[in-house]
């Protein structure tokens, strides 16, 4: 689980995702999670599935480096990290029963809010099992 300001054990395929949702390379090594909410603003799915349990702010910009003319990428984009279970927002009202399975999502967006890809992330679980779990919760 994500808390406060600590990065996540999977920066490091986060940055490969990143790099993708850039460069169009594919160096990821989590699955990409098939969505109708790609291409849709965050709000959207957020307003649907409940708010992330951290977003990190993705720095195209090297330090050092001038903004203005800069030929990298849009400084604004974001990357949410959505969990199904978030213990921010879970109570024991919403869920009843006890949650064994989690979906853990790492989701990037655009300046304009949209997604431009979801990945599946997982430190305990198979990525496939995270990932066939999540395609149960999440359209």
């Amino acid at each position: 689980m994500i808390s406060g300001r600590q990065i996540p054990a999977t920066g490091k395929a986060l940055l490969a995702l990143l790099c993708l949702g850039l460069a169009s390379c594919q160096t990821s090594t989590n699955p990409e999670f098939k969505s109708t909410y790609v291409g849709k603003p965050s709000a959207d799915f957020f307003l649907k599935y409940g708010p992330p349990s951290d977003v990190i702010a993705y720095d195209a910009i090297p330090k050092g480096a001038d903004p203005i003319n800069y030929p990298g990428g849009d400084p604004k984009e974001l990357v949410y990290y959505w969990s199904s279970i978030n213990e921010r927002t879970y109570t024991e009202k919403k869920n009843p029963k006890p949650l064994t399975d989690e979906c853990n999502l790492a989701i990037l967006t655009r300046a304009d809010g949209k997604i431009v890809r979801m990945e599946v992330q997982s430190t305990s679980m198979p990525l496939e099992k995270v990932k066939a779990y999540c395609e149960t919760i999440v359209e």
